[in-house]
């Protein structure tokens, strides 16, 4: 599958789950991941995608390793078979978000 035919895939599927998919131009900030992924309910994630045969570089290793660091899903996504599972990571998070709200909240009403 060709790079722009799983950016495609992807910001379909995220438009899907009521999200928006942006594509990042970083200039002057080499390394960074090449999509911003915001979903409902605060779920937030960088993804480089790469065809099965794409390369990741050192510097963007080590800022996708720096990103997660701050607890932001950041991944590289190589092939459909990654997109499709990344995707549904994205969609557990999600509903895994909703539901820390929703104890948040039933929690603060407890008061």
């Amino acid at each position: 599958m060709l790079e722009k035919d799983m950016e495609e895939k992807l910001k379909k599927r995220v438009k899907e789950l009521g999200g928006i998919c942006v594509k990042l131009n970083c200039a002057g900030t080499s390394g960074m991941p090449d999509r911003l992924i915001l979903l409902p309910h605060g779920t937030v994630a960088l993804v480089e995608l790469k065809t099965d045969k794409g390369v990741l570089t050192t510097l963007q290793e080590y800022t996708i390793e720096k990103i997660n660091g701050l607890d932001i899903l950041a991944d590289v996504v190589q092939g459909e078979t990654r997109l499709d599972i990344f995707i549904n990571t994205l969609e557990m998070e999600m509903w895994r978000n909703e539901d820390l709200r929703n104890t948040e909240m039933s929690d603060a009403n407890d008061f």
